[in-house]
């Protein structure tokens, strides 16, 4: 085994530990408790499982440990029911961009409906729900973002356009709550004081921390571009080559 793979493996490792260590710090005991009093608190933990944890999981692509760690008999029956008919299309459907901008980022939407937002809250099952949905439709988008394989569902230049839709619709949510005069989740009213310049607060973290990841994956995305076009360009030849090339040619 080369240096290169062996290192790669490493990193991926390193990367499916993180993506861990930061759900358990999503849902570590302070602040699942404080998601329940402050709005803020609640959106840091569902940015830590979209933004960080989501891309971490994906860039360690475990699918291959999680197959090795079943029985012979049990990986070889899982196997060929992916490779069925129905669960390629059934694949192709669920990770087709469209339909997983419109899970990741409708979803994300819906839940801060005020509405399903307060029933998370108040039922223990919905809110599993609403974090499961959140993850799954992260792993979803990011699966497709960080695509390291020659035959990517979307070119980079369409990537490019599938996280600036994710950005731009992430920021009108996040105005929607920076900039509202009244709270739009009444549950929050009687748990702490202040409940408006909160909600402002948690429109504010929605906005920067999640559009800077968004910026800075176009910037990757961009430089993989550039990258890509240099080395299909044709070579210029330095003058001092020339040179060589005309004595030799003598």
């Amino acid at each position: 085994m080369s240096d290169a793979t062996v290192n790669g493996q490493r990193r991926r490792r390193a990367s499916f530990l993180a993506g861990l260590a930061v759900m358990a710090v999503a849902l570590s005991p302070p602040l699942d408790a404080a998601s329940g009093r402050r709005l803020s608190a609640h959106m840091v933990q569902h940015l830590l499982f979209m933004l960080a944890a989501a891309p971490l999981l994906v860039a360690a692509r475990p699918g291959a440990w999680l197959l090795e760690a079943l029985p012979v008999p049990a990986r070889a029956r899982f196997g060929r029911t992916l490779h069925r008919p129905a669960a390629r299309r059934a694949r192709r459907l669920i990770t087709h961009p469209v339909v997983v901008l419109t899970l990741a980022v409708g979803g994300f939407w819906a839940w801060h409906l005020p509405r399903l937002y307060q029933a998370a809250l108040a039922n223990p099952v919905v809110h599993m729900a609403e974090h499961g949905t959140f993850l799954a439709g992260a792993l979803l988008f990011w699966g497709i973002v960080l695509d390291p394989g020659p035959r990517r569902r979307l070119g980079l230049g369409a990537t490019c356009g599938f996280v600036f839709a994710a950005m731009l619709v992430n920021i009108w949510l996040a105005a929607g709550l920076a900039f509202a005069t009244t709270p739009l989740y009444t549950v929050y009213a009687g748990r702490s004081a202040g409940a408006l310049a909160d909600q402002q607060l948690a429109g504010v973290i929605m906005w920067l921390p999640a559009d800077v990841v968004y910026f800075v994956t176009l910037l990757a995305l961009l430089r993989r571009i550039l990258g890509d076009l240099d080395a299909r360009l044709p070579r210029r030849v330095a003058p001092e080559e020339l040179a060589r090339l005309g004595e030799a040619g003598r």
